[in-house]
């Protein structure tokens, strides 16, 4: 009971910050994601033996970069896209029965994959430069309702496993109740906002189960990799933040891109 307590605190306080900063401001909201990517970036790298002293840096000045200097110059679409071909490139890797993370790609995926993932994520509730919250709480919500359908059908369902060499407790059953379970909250969140057609919302929640999905599943590989069970120890009965924020920071540029097409054809 007192280990349950204890992840229910945990975890409702990571969701508080996040939701309760989009809902304050953008600043606010910038504030916590660099912090949330900060916390991430140091698991990542004691995970994957990447020299933090390198790490840090670069995702503060990528952090400025986006946000300061890329919107005056480049379109952050083409930010996005190059995060979108390394988490592509990365698929390689995960279904690679013997694949390996190699020392000199290790560079290119902290930049490609953390950094502009998390970078990605910071994009998120930025409409044409207008700051709007509605619709990332819905796709936080898919993807919470996703994590916790596909634990519990899985748990009591699941027999058929969804890639067992890299993630045991996964299964087909529980990727498909995770479905549901996010689908169920873009339908409600059609209902409540608009904004998007019924079907928009429909294929929103598919990009974050398929996408969300294969970011934890990248994880659970490099943490295999690296021979050890959580990312860290920074919520207790959770392990680490990376642990939490991995389907997030894969499924967020794809996420991204569907925002912005949405915004042409609407």
């Amino acid at each position: 009971m007192k280990d349950l307590l204890i992840r229910t605190a945990s975890g409702a306080l990571y969701i508080a910050l996040l939701l309760g900063s989009l809902l304050w401001s953008k600043i606010a909201f910038l504030i916590v994601v660099f912090v949330f990517g900060v916390l991430v970036s140091l698991e990542y790298c004691r995970l994957n033996k990447f020299p933090v002293w390198i790490g840090i840096p670069l995702l503060a000045i990528l952090a400025g970069v986006l946000h300061w200097v890329v919107p005056s110059w480049v379109d952050p679409t083409l930010i996005v896209s190059f995060n979108i071909i390394v988490n592509l490139a990365l698929l390689h890797w995960l279904f690679k029965a013997d694949g390996v993370l190699m020392p000199p790609l290790r560079p290119l995926v902290f930049v490609g994959y953390l950094c502009l993932g998390i970078g990605s994520l910071s994009l998120l509730p930025l409409d044409n430069e207008v700051f709007n919250y509605k619709v990332v709480i819905a796709v936080f919500l898919m993807l919470w309702a996703n994590d916790s359908f596909a634990y519990l059908v899985g748990r009591n369902f699941g027999k058929t496993k969804l890639m067992e060499r890299v993630s045991p407790k996964k299964t087909v059953e529980g990727f498909l109740g995770g479905a549901v379970g996010a689908i169920g909250i873009g339908i409600a969140a059609h209902m409540i906002y608009g904004v998007y057609g019924l079907w928009n919302w429909i294929i929103l929640a598919a990009i974050v189960v398929i996408f969300g999905t294969l970011g934890d599943l990248v994880q659970s590989k490099m943490k295999r990799e690296a021979g050890v069970k959580d990312s860290g120890v920074i919520m207790p009965g959770h392990g680490g933040l990376y642990d939490r924020m991995d389907s997030l920071i894969y499924a967020a540029p794809f996420v991204y891109i569907f925002l912005i097409l949405n915004c042409y054809v609407s």
